[in-house]
Formats: structure tokens, C-alpha cells, sequence
């Protein structure tokens, strides 16, 4: 059975221009194919998106800001690449 639902992002700092640095954009992000949705080690409080971006996988720290997640940044990553575009 599939399960479908909405959820609304938001773009998180847009000064830091981390994203825009690597060529990213939040509405790439925000439509981008979502692979997988991981607990943040490092941060309790965040997800990790796993998303597939112009063919690679990218990982995509958020956070809850009420009613949607905030996207903090996304990068390309060659260990979540690895283990779901082997």
C-alpha cells in the first residue's frame, strides 16, 4: 500500500548561500525524488532528506519550524550515493 502526503518546506537562511555555492537551488530541493528520511547524528533535532539531484544523491539537513520543516542546506554526498545509487 502506498502512502502519500504533503509536506511544506521552507528555505532556511538564504544569506549563507551554502546551497548557492554548490549549484543548488531550494526549488530543486523542494521537488526534488526523495529517497529516504534518516534521524541527523549529529543533531537530535533534525532529518536528513535523501534526495536525488541532476542524477546524484544529496543530503539535505531540516528541521521542524511549526507547521513545516525548515531546509538548513543540502550536499552532495558520496556515502548516501553509495548506498542508494550503487
Amino acid at each position: 500500500m502506498w502512502h502519500c502526503f504533503v509536506v511544506r518546506f521552507v528555505p532556511g537562511d538564504m544569506e549563507k548561500e551554502s546551497m548557492k555555492a554548490r549549484g543548488i537551488t531550494f526549488e530543486q530541493v523542494a521537488t526534488a525524488l526523495v529517497l529516504d528520511t534518516l534521524p541527523n547524528p549529529g543533531y537530535p533535532d533534525q532529518i536528513l532528506l535523501i534526495v536525488e539531484i541532476a542524477g546524484y544523491v544529496h543530503a539535505v539537513p531540516c528541521e521542524r519550524r511549526g507547521a513545516a520543516w525548515r531546509i538548513i542546506t543540502a550536499y552532495p554526498s558520496r556515502k548516501y550515493h553509495k548506498l542508494y545509487r550503487p
